[in-house]
């Protein structure tokens, strides 16, 4: 017997689930996953919630991309030769480690990373996650090192992501479904 979703749940966030993991999300949610994904995670030891509903389908999926890169020498076989780095940032309100693999644009030795959220109107918890905590691991390739990321100004930040839209066009297909949202771009500096 296959569960369906539940008529509880909210189809625009369901909608983003399925473009954001794709075929991961090909089978109906059951209604305790609906519910678990529209209630989010019990309050942590401190009481409060994550502002945003917990996603544990987006969360396995990120370690098995994680999990991919590491042992594939920083590739992913569903991004093809897309460059990909893993952030390795620090929550702004919980000060947990959180791992977040992205695609990154490479231009020579530079690095940049959009908070695009697959073309979300609101930015990712990562987004929040950089700006209260520049400093960070990064790991590209075999290669982990530290950096400070730093957001661009609006102008070069469109210019970056309008360059790797010219690469990836899903990334064109991102500002168009964020708008009026201005996806912020971010600048990856070695720093050790």
């Amino acid at each position: 017997m296959s569960a369906t979703v539940s008529s509880t749940a909210d189809p625009a966030a369901r909608a983003l689930r399925q473009a954001r993991i794709g075929a991961e999300l090909s089978a109906p949610l059951r209604d305790d996953e609906s519910a678990w994904l529209d209630a989010g995670p019990p309050p942590t030891a401190g009481g409060r919630r994550p502002s945003a509903p917990y996603d544990p389908l987006m969360s396995d999926w990120n370690t098995q991309v994680i999990e991919e890169f590491r042992a594939n020498g920083g590739k992913v076989a569903q991004f093809g030769d897309a460059p990909l780095v893993i952030l390795h940032t620090i929550g702004a309100k919980s000060g947990q480690l959180r791992e977040i693999p992205l695609v990154a644009l490479v231009e020579g030795d530079d690095l940049y990373v959009f908070a695009s959220k697959a073309g979300a109107p609101t930015n990712p918890d990562w987004y929040h996650n950089l700006k209260a905590n520049p400093q960070i691991t990064v790991e590209y390739g075999t290669d982990s090192f530290t950096a400070q990321v730093t957001e661009l100004a609006e102008a070069d930040g469109q210019a970056k992501l309008r360059a790797q839209a010219d690469l990836m066009p899903q990334f064109g297909e991102y500002i168009s479904n964020a708008a009026p949202r201005v996806i912020p771009a971010f600048s990856i500096e070695r720093v050790a």
